[in-house]
């Protein structure tokens, strides 16, 4: 059985509206890729595409909702794969919906890939009498820095396609620099006012002019007046991708007394500092420890991890 499966999605926003592409391969072709080990890797083949091909190359959201939901209900009840599960009716329009929210523009995924600008072309298939063919070059060949450059772009793009030839077929090409998925996405909320800034899960506490200084814990997170402050700041410091927090929340969190402790085995007494899907993190002192605001939060968390270890945890107040 073939189906397709999706391995990420990059929705692009520009003046014109939002280009949606996504990644995705059938799960029965294989391609070898060169891994950082030095050695040949067979993998599953999969590359990144518009969603709904060249004819919407660009749109509003409503046009892409509109489109989306003239595929439901799918023939089979479920549309393609995506982080080992099927992805059905509901699901698929959550998925189009979602990527609207978190559209990134051009400058945003240049940067987060840090690269200083990215190619797109329009790859022309001719129909010839027996077979496929594809032409000898990319048409509208053009090495994109700005969301101004790429609207352009996209319109001659638009152009191209209302002149297609009948034994023509058009294909977008942008270059997005990877196979592998980016997870690349614009928040949908940034906080306004004051903001911490986090990278990998940790905390910036230090910027000077030779380095950056972060930690699990928020006790000396830098506060910035701004989001724009936080950026200006964190800019060209090659941390990628940053993310930016409420202020007031995460003061908020310095006052969480409670933390979880294992009570049993040979690791009694230490504390969780987190916890992943397959392990948790352990410390022998409280200073960076997951906190809970109340004894009842920890002890909902402990009762969670219960099913899956066999030792013991007991919900524990710092003083």
């Amino acid at each position: 059985m073939s189906y397709t499966i999706c391995y990420d999605r990059c929705f692009i926003k520009s003046g014109l509206g939002i280009t949606p592409m996504w990644l995705v391969g059938s799960n029965n072709c294989t391609e070898r890729t060169w891994g950082t080990d030095g050695k040949w890797h067979e993998r599953r083949e999969r590359s990144w595409n518009p969603l709904f091909g060249v004819d919407m190359a660009v749109a509003t959201p409503d046009e892409l909702m509109a489109k989306a939901r003239s595929y439901v209900p799918s023939t089979y009840g479920e549309h393609f794969k995506r982080g080992g599960k099927w992805v059905d009716d509901d699901g698929w329009l959550r998925f189009v919906e979602n990527g609207i929210k978190k559209a990134v523009t051009i400058e945003e995924l240049i940067a987060f890939q840090r690269r200083t600008a990215m190619g797109c072309s329009l790859v022309v298939w001719e129909y010839g009498q027996h077979e496929w063919h594809e032409s000898s070059h990319h048409e509208l060949l053009k090495t994109i820095q700005t969301s101004a450059e790429f609207e352009e772009w996209l319109r001659s793009v638009q152009e191209r396609v209302k002149n297609k030839a009948k034994n023509e077929e058009l294909f977008l090409d942008i270059g997005i620099g990877t196979d592998d998925p980016l997870h690349c996405s614009a928040p949908t909320n940034e906080p306004k006012g004051r903001v911490v800034v986090k990278y990998k899960n940790n905390y910036i506490v230090r910027i000077d002019v030779h380095s950056i200084g972060y930690c699990r814990r928020p006790d000396d997170a830098l506060i910035f007046d701004s989001i724009a402050e936080a950026k200006k700041s964190c800019e060209g410091r090659g941390l990628y991708p940053l993310s930016f927090v409420d202020a007031e929340k995460v003061l908020a969190q310095l006052n969480w007394k409670w933390c979880v402790i294992i009570s049993s085995g040979y690791r009694k007494g230490q504390y969780i500092e987190k916890r992943t899907a397959r392990k948790i993190t352990l410390g022998l002192t409280p200073k960076y420890a997951k906190r809970f605001p109340t004894k009842a939060a920890a002890e909902k968390w402990i009762a969670e991890l219960r099913p899956r270890y066999s030792v013991e945890f007991e919900a524990k107040e710092i003083v």
